[in-house]
């Protein structure tokens, strides 16, 4: 059953995941989504860079423990999650980099970061690269950086709609999700 309490569409941030926990310390509701248009200064695992790609998808759920029921593995629940988006409207078959990347064409496409700061709530963001920048990847990440289309025009509503769902559906249990995470697993 989706879930959804609220959702902010935001031209520009500097970090949909720093917006989100702002939102979230002055008591923002579970299940409170923000998409972003363009991302400043994305941010990755391990204090990293997430380099947004203009015209991508840039999200940040916020996720109360009380109504959440996948908090203990909540990186695999939702890597799994937009997995599944990605291919059920993409129809492009991904794989996923432990613990938190998404590939296509054995590029990583989209990173997954969850965040916490009190034991009650918890941000997961997710960017997903939809095309190729106009001036290619950074050098730096030019060789393991990658994107759903390189022609076209990328169903990006359709997408992000169904990445919200699969995120506030919450239907599978522990065994279900961890078993079919592991079976998309690069080996």
């Amino acid at each position: 059953m989706l879930n959804l309490s609220c959702i902010y569409h935001i031209d520009s941030v500097e970090s949909t995941n720093t917006f989100a926990k702002e939102l979230a310390v002055n008591g923002a509701p579970h299940a409170t989504v923000i998409i972003a248009g363009e991302q400043t200064n994305g941010r990755g695992r391990l204090g990293r860079t997430f380099f947004s790609v203009p015209g991508s998808i840039f999200m940040s759920f916020i996720m109360k423990r009380d109504y959440f029921p996948h908090w203990d593995y909540a990186t695999i629940f939702a890597v799994l999650a937009v997995s599944r988006a990605i291919e059920d409207v993409c129809k492009k078959t991904v794989t996923i980099k432990w613990v938190n990347d998404i590939l296509y064409n054995d590029k990583k496409i989209c990173g997954i970061l969850c965040e916490s700061q009190l034991s009650d709530w918890l941000v997961i963001g997710a960017g997903v690269n939809l095309t190729v920048p106009a001036d290619g990847f950074p050098d730096s990440i030019k060789g393991r950086a990658g994107a759903l289309y390189e022609n076209g025009k990328p169903p990006k509503e359709a997408l992000t709609a169904a990445i919200i769902e699969y995120m506030l559906s919450c239907a599978d249990d522990e065994t279900r999700i961890k078993n079919e995470y592991n079976m998309k697993i690069r080996r």
